[in-house]
């Protein structure tokens, strides 16, 4: 029923006292009409039931674990697939060529502005000049 769909078991939690487990089991392409009891009775039916002469004879049986029928519980809840993040998808240009650009525009605006400071430094130095030897030619 559910054996060719198992996919993986997690483990969220161990609890103190006797061994409880909070755990989670993913099945792939599971029936959508599987619901909790099944899932329940599918265990209950593949527990070992053992015929040992101990303290739990007729107890149900997982490997060498004893299981209380009675209080195992299950919970079928959908998969949680994440969203694809769509900003992400969109993006005509990836996130380095961003930055290239950035980095680039940043660069040409860096060399304009000391190219135009320099070229008014040499005017301002060459209308000096230029006064200076007009005084010096005066006198």
């Amino acid at each position: 029923m559910v054996g060719d769909s198992f996919d993986r078991v997690e483990i969220e939690a161990f609890q103190k006292g006797s061994v409880l487990v909070d755990y989670y089991v993913y099945f792939r392409d599971l029936d959508p009409g599987v619901k909790t009891s099944d899932l329940k009775d599918v265990l209950n039916q593949q527990l070992e039931v053992s015929a040992d002469a101990g303290d739990d004879v007729g107890a149900a049986r997982l490997g060498r674990y004893v299981v209380d029928t009675h209080y195992t519980d299950f919970q079928v809840l959908p998969n949680e697939q994440p969203a694809p993040n769509r900003a992400e998808e969109e993006r005509a240009i990836p996130d380095w060529a961003i930055a290239v650009i950035v980095i680039g525009l940043g660069s040409i605006a860096f060399v304009v502005i000391f190219g135009i400071t320099v070229v008014r430094k040499k005017k301002e130095m060459d209308a000096t000049c230029i006064t200076c030897n007009l005084c010096i030619l005066s006198s």
